[in-house]
């Protein structure tokens, strides 16, 4: 961890505040994005399932940086994302293991949490990173629109396995949010 990074702090943006992710929100979380279509495009495609939802849910809580997406205009979970160190760059500040539920998709709301995460990240960086599977073509798309340029690709530990990623960069100098 990056000690003069706060990884979980409470931030709110348009419709959109995050706090750190609890227990208490696996219900939630797995109400949200419990469901076959959320992952159809994602490496893990029966994340869906409880037996595989359960130790993800349980690895985003060990990330110490994993917040929960709620959606102030329903008062919902909408989903999770996380801040971590890049594996690879020191110093670094990634953002990740996000996902959203399917009642939120094509709504903005992917665009109006990274504004709010990147905010916090240009506070305290210069850049941001964001590791993608390079099966992940919603993802990819994802980042394209946000503004991040693929830089490169490298075998990085970010699951507990080394596995393939393409990794993204945006630079505070790029950010118009």
């Amino acid at each position: 961890m990056a000690p003069d990074f706060d990884f979980q702090p409470r931030l709110s943006g348009d419709g959109v505040e995050l706090r750190p992710l609890t227990t208490n929100d696996r219900e939630a979380l797995y109400k949200a994005v419990g469901v076959p279509r959320v992952w159809e495009a994602h490496p893990a495609y029966d994340r869906w399932k409880p037996e595989k939802f359960a130790p993800y849910f349980d690895g985003l809580l060990a990330l110490d940086g994993a917040l929960a997406i709620i959606d102030t205009n329903s008062d919902q979970l909408a989903g999770t994302s996380s801040f971590y160190t890049c594996p690879d760059i020191h110093g670094g500040i990634a953002i990740g293991y996000t996902v959203i539920g399917m009642d939120w998709r094509g709504s903005g709301m992917n665009q109006r949490m990274k504004a709010a995460v990147l905010n916090h990240v240009f506070r305290m960086r210069d850049e941001c990173w964001f590791h993608v599977a390079p099966s992940n073509l919603l993802s990819q798309n994802a980042m394209t629109k946000l503004g991040a340029k693929m830089m490169y690709e490298a075998d990085l530990e970010l699951s507990g396995q080394i596995t393939p990623y393409l990794c993204y960069r945006i630079a505070r100098t790029d950010w118009f949010n």
